[in-house]
């Protein structure tokens, strides 16, 4: 039975067995922890929830920065965001990214850096 007060999220379990894999190496308490480590006395339990917390509080602020910019979806090398009218399309590469309308970082490339999806 579940604690009383609390919530239970499902995950299915070989995303969970491979996200906690990497959480002990790089934020945990295990032998392979690394210096990520954000609160050493954090469960993984607590450090999902805030990091979920954190996620979401940025998707309000993007929204909110780049009211006009829509996500609409991924591509191999980038995204494609909707600007009013106009459709921008996003390039990463390994130092940079650049987008199809302007030659220098732009809004819609920290829209496109800061969008949980990109």
């Amino acid at each position: 039975m579940g604690k009383s007060g609390y919530t239970s999220l499902s995950i299915d379990e070989k995303k969970y067995a491979t996200l906690r894999k990497n959480w002990d190496q790089l934020v945990g308490n295990g032998d392979h922890s690394t210096h990520f480590k954000d609160n050493v006395n954090d469960t993984f339990t607590t450090w999902a929830m805030r990091v979920l917390e954190s996620a979401v509080k940025r998707e309000l602020l993007v929204n909110s920065m780049f009211p006009n910019f829509k996500f609409i979806g991924q591509t191999e090398n980038g995204c494609i965001i909707q600007d009013k009218k106009e459709i921008v399309q996003i390039n990463k590469t390994k130092n940079t990214i650049t987008c199809s309308v302007h030659t220098e970082i732009c809004d819609h490339c920290i829209f496109a850096a800061l969008n949980s999806k990109f």
